[in-house]
C-alpha cells in the first residue's frame, strides 16, 4: 500500500489504520494483510459488473454460461470478471465436466460486513 516513499496513493483510504493506531493498537502484519485483501474486495466490488454478478451468485452457484445471459456481457470479459472475483476470494469455481460452477464465498462476504459494522460502531462512540 502505498507509494515506494511510503506515502499514500490518491484514494487510498487510511482510516482503518489510523482508527487502530488512535487506539493504541498499531497493526501488527495480520492486520495489515486484512486491511490489505479487504481493500482489494471493496475495489472489486466497487465494478457495477463484478457487483451485478456477485447479486446473480447471492440467489445461488452458477456456470459461466447462466451468468453470461443474466449479466448480459460477453464471455472473455465476463471471464476477466470472474478471475478478479476469485483472486480476492469473493467467489470460488469448481469445475464439473465441461462446465465451471462459481459460486459466491459468504465468509468473504460476512468478513466484509463485520468491518463495515465495527466501523459503524466505532463512529458511534
Amino acid at each position: 500500500m502505498g507509494s515506494k516513499s511510503g506515502a499514500p496513493l490518491p484514494g487510498e483510504d487510511l482510516g482503518l489504520c489510523v482508527a487502530a493506531v488512535s487506539r493504541g493498537d498499531a497493526p501488527s502484519v495480520d492486520d495489515s494483510t486484512s486491511v490489505e485483501l479487504n481493500a482489494t474486495r471493496f475495489r472489486a466490488l466497487g465494478d457495477p459488473t463484478r457487483l451485478r454478478v456477485v447479486q446473480e451468485l447471492a440467489a445461488g452457484t452458477r456456470c459461466v454460461c447462466e451468468l453470461r445471459e443474466r449479466v448480459e456481457v460477453s464471455g472473455p470479459l465476463l471471464s476477466h470478471h470472474l478471475a478478479v472475483l476469485r483472486e480476492c476470494g469473493i467467489v470460488t469455481a469448481t469445475r464439473r465436466g465441461r462446465w465451471i460452477d462459481n459460486t459466491l464465498d459468504h465468509d468473504a462476504l460476512s468478513g466484509l460486513r463485520e468491518l463495515i459494522a465495527a466501523q459503524g460502531a466505532g463512529a458511534d462512540r
